[in-house]
């Protein structure tokens, strides 16, 4: 039978030292991602609920932005409050498609937005909006965005 020297073992040691490190690092990236997706997934919620609050927080504006939304008379400075909701709008749905796309953001979360998506798209004045602005996009997103919802602009 061969005998291991002590510096057999302290190399021996030290081998088994890194594979646990790397082990305890893996382990660790892995709790991250679990604690990244769940904040991305808040902060998307946040958003959400803002936009949600700030379309209702008075009478003038949920008249403005229904009107906006029923293709009704705006003013130049109402058509311009409305255009900005919107592109707000589309920057958080491009936000929550940049997300899914890399693995932050569940299916099923993401295909509940896409209904939302879907809907909205439907109406006239997000229709015409989406096609006059979305060159402002990422080509990724423009590309699903108009595949996901059947948008022909």
């Amino acid at each position: 039978m061969k005998k291991i020297d002590v510096g057999q073992t302290i190399t021996l040691l030290a081998n088994v030292g890194v594979i646990a490190g790397i082990v305890f690092l893996a382990i660790e990236l892995g709790q991250n991602k679990d604690l990244m997706r769940a904040q991305i997934r808040h902060e998307l919620s946040q958003g959400a609920i803002d936009t949600i609050v700030r379309e209702s927080a008075d009478l003038e504006t949920v008249n403005l932005f229904r009107r906006g939304l029923e293709g009704g008379e705006l003013t130049p400075d109402e058509q311009i409050r409305f255009n900005q909701t919107l592109s707000a709008w589309f920057r958080y749905m491009e936000d929550v498609h940049f997300q899914y796309r890399n693995g932050l953001y569940e299916h099923s979360e993401f295909a509940n937005q896409v209904n939302v998506w879907k809907g909205r798209l439907q109406m006239p004045s997000v229709h015409d909006h989406w096609c006059a602005t979305n060159k402002n996009f990422a080509a990724e997103f423009v590309e699903s965005v108009n595949s996901l919802a059947a948008v022909n602009c």
